[in-house]
């Protein structure tokens, strides 16, 4: 839904537009003041009824009620459209980052990290559109390799995993990286279908303690739906990897990153059981549009 307080007739067309808004299923209503240009915001509007009017904007409150009552004459229109959430027994997709430890300690492990992201990403459903992956590696501050939307193919992607050279750099911030995920990786403008229902999975390789905090980063992914999953050796704090991840189940281990491929049937076996189960929990018409007017 979109309210749009107008004091002035547009200087440019808006037909066309409102027009694709409408496609794309957006509601809107106009409020204009008496300075604004009443047939520009019917056009506008998603029905001529949905354009109100007030002299001044100070009026606001005498439309209000007004407001709501369109609010909810589209929401019972709208109700029908809300789409039936079932359980699919394999998942339509998701969405994979893997988040890699790319510190000064972790030079001798990055190619063994390098091979078990190619060996993973071979599992998953690319071609298709129904996986996407993003590769980040940090250390004081974390660099993104590529973004869930940057390449569309397996080849692509295995071509740019191979590509992955090692970082380095001191100290390992891994709270920064966290923070970092949820600010610009698992967003729509990078490629994140969360607004979808489709599941989140961040991979986490480490090879350190971090020398930052993860407990606020990692509870704001979680609040997220980010479902985590860590991979520790023996160098780094397994208590923390288990703060980090949602279950402690999640959390795996292995003496050096070349052992990787003892774990990757379990990490595979873990990640296929906890995105079967979820259901994805898109909003609806309703609750979206209730939400809406008790906010108001």
């Amino acid at each position: 839904m979109l309210i749009l307080l107008n004091g002035g007739r547009s200087f440019d067309n808006v037909d066309t537009p409102a027009s694709a808004l409408k496609q794309q299923g957006i509601f809107v209503i106009g409020i204009g003041s008496k300075s604004s240009d009443i047939r520009e915001l019917r056009k506008i509007s998603s029905d001529p009824n949905l354009a109100l009017s007030v002299s001044e904007f100070t009026d606001l409150p005498s439309v209000q009620e007004q407001l709501f009552s369109e609010m909810s004459k589209v929401l019972v229109r709208a109700t029908p459209m809300t789409p039936t959430v079932t359980v699919e027994k394999q998942p339509s997709g998701r969405d994979v980052v893997f988040l890699l430890d790319g510190s000064d300690g972790t030079g001798t492990g990055f190619p063994a990290m390098r091979d078990f992201v190619q060996r993973v990403v071979e599992t998953l459903s690319v071609d298709d559109n129904k996986d996407r992956v993003s590769v980040v590696q940090y250390s004081s501050d974390p660099t993104v390799q590529f973004y869930l939307n940057t390449y569309t193919t397996k080849s692509e992607i295995l071509d740019g995993v191979r590509g992955l050279r090692h970082k380095g750099g001191k100290p390992l911030n891994t709270g920064a990286a966290l923070q970092y995920l949820r600010d610009n990786v698992f967003t729509a403008s990078a490629g994140s279908r969360r607004l979808e229902g489709v599941p989140q999975v961040l991979i986490l390789l480490s090879g350190g303690k971090s020398f930052d905090s993860v407990d606020g980063p990692a509870s704001a992914l979680k609040q997220l739906g980010v479902l985590t999953f860590a991979i520790g050796t023996r160098s780094s704090d397994s208590r923390e990897l288990q703060k980090i991840t949602q279950d402690p189940s999640y959390t795996l281990s292995v003496s050096e990153f070349t052992d990787l491929p003892s774990v990757q049937q379990q990490l595979q076996s873990s990640v296929e059981a906890v995105v079967t189960d979820i259901i994805p929990e898109s909003p609806t018409v309703l609750g979206m549009l209730s939400s809406m007017v008790s906010c108001l």
